[in-house]
């Protein structure tokens, strides 16, 4: 018997790999989340869950796929994203001492190196 939640993984693997075309994050989507967010809007039993029955869920995943759109993402979306990840690399970059050195690409995102003191 399949299992959806190799399905799923797979799944978002091609749609990260989509978007990391489009806007070059690479992991944007995670399918525990999503797992997550599909079971609780769509009221999956746990016994369902955990049986993890390919042709049980599919069938579910795709009405709820159809009416709330787990893969859909906007401009601000993304430009939060950068915004979180930059202020990750500058909180790292802080506390190695490298906090005023970085230059920042067309893209938006931030590049840390050490001072050269």
């Amino acid at each position: 018997m399949a299992s959806f939640y190799e399905w799923i993984t797979d799944y978002v693997k091609e749609e990260n790999y989509w978007v990391k075309e489009d806007t070059g994050i690479s992991y944007y989507f995670c399918e525990d989340t999503i797992m997550e967010d599909f079971c609780q809007i769509a009221n999956i039993d746990e016994d369902i869950y955990y049986a993890d029955e390919y042709e049980v869920l599919k069938p579910l995943w795709d009405s709820y796929e159809k009416e709330h759109k787990p893969f859909s993402y906007t401009d601000k979306d993304i430009k939060d994203y950068k915004k979180e990840a930059n202020a990750d690399a500058r909180m790292s970059a802080m506390e190695m001492g490298w906090g005023t050195c970085y230059t920042t690409d067309s893209d938006g995102w931030e590049t840390y190196y050490p001072n050269e003191w």
